[in-house]
């Protein structure tokens, strides 16, 4: 800790060193880039500095006398505007729409966020692999693979998550099917699952391909759709060359074919054609040399491979 000195103006909240200039304090701050001594109490999060903890901490408070509950994920806010925001989270409305691409969000963080797509920038590195990302709730995520922390953990049976959207979605299985098909009587955990459901008995197709104008009930009977159209299926298996078109579906196939017989180490393979803003997950123990012709032979994407092992984490 250094000591503070009088006559200097600019006090660095994290190690209290002083400096006459905003310029020079702002230079020093880079120091603490990646230390966040400032822990909340109430939850996983640490704070680079006071002024941010601090807020945090009054978000907490506010959380405690908010007034306006959502009656269907039980889910509070102070404001009655913010409410009526979160509640498009439970509907099919996307009125946030990208220029660039005509996706449609229900909410405008979500849409810039998306709009980061765009771009080819990483501005988030991890200062332990090198490896960047365009979100730092992405990096923030990323960290766990090398400190091991699951935070978000389940008041009713433990276990613990790197994400809590995953702890949320977790937590359903705990309440049981509280959604309800009126027409069926079918049961749900989570309402989006009910929606999709109830589609079957209104013959909706919510889900319209820009190419042709074709409708499909399920997101996943489009994007398969597309297909047609000249969309490729983005996830290779590196051991036996199928691809699949969603993520999901590749650690499905590696974990029941390849799973008992190549290990459980991930080699991350980093694309420079199509998919350069991605990488994929694969199971594998073989030699980086092998590897590498290996892809070479079964998908011409790979001009070449990039690998790091990392440890398995769920």
């Amino acid at each position: 800790m250094c000591e503070r000195k009088t006559g200097k103006e600019f006090v660095c909240d994290v190690c209290d060193k002083s400096f006459n200039r905003q310029f020079h304090l702002m230079k020093h701050m880079n120091t603490h880039k990646d230390q966040r001594p400032f822990a909340c109490d109430q939850c996983p999060r640490k704070f680079r500095n006071t002024a941010s903890f601090e807020y945090h901490l009054l978000r907490h408070e506010e959380k405690k006398f908010a007034a306006f509950k959502c009656q269907l994920c039980e889910r509070t806010f102070k404001t009655k505007m913010h409410l009526k925001t979160h509640q498009l989270v439970h509907t099919d409305k996307r009125p946030f729409v990208c220029s660039t691409c005509g996706k449609g969000f229900k909410t405008k963080h979500n849409l810039r966020a998306h709009q980061a797509v765009h771009t080819a920038e990483n501005p988030h590195k991890c200062s332990e692999c090198g490896e960047s990302f365009r979100y730092a709730f992405t990096l923030q995520c990323h960290r766990s693979v090398h400190t091991g922390e699951h935070p978000y953990t389940c008041s009713v049976c433990g276990k613990a998550f790197i994400k809590r959207r995953s702890l949320r979605t977790h937590q359903s299985v705990h309440r049981g099917k509280v959604f309800t098909c009126e027409t069926c009587g079918a049961g749900f955990t989570l309402q989006h699952n009910l929606k999709r459901h109830i589609r079957i008995h209104t013959g909706e197709k919510a889900f319209r391909c820009k190419v042709c104008g074709l409708t499909f009930m399920q997101d996943n009977k489009l994007k398969a759709h597309m297909l047609l159209h000249g969309a490729s299926k983005s996830f290779m298996c590196d051991l036996c060359g199928k691809t699949f078109l969603y993520n999901c579906q590749l650690q499905k196939h590696q974990k029941a074919t390849h799973d008992e017989r190549h290990g459980q180490i991930y080699i991350k393979l980093e694309k420079k054609t199509l998919l350069s803003s991605n990488t994929i997950t694969v199971l594998s123990q073989m030699d980086p040399k092998r590897l590498t012709g290996t892809l070479n032979q079964t998908n011409n994407l790979f001009a070449s491979a990039a690998y790091e092992k990392t440890t398995k984490v769920f």
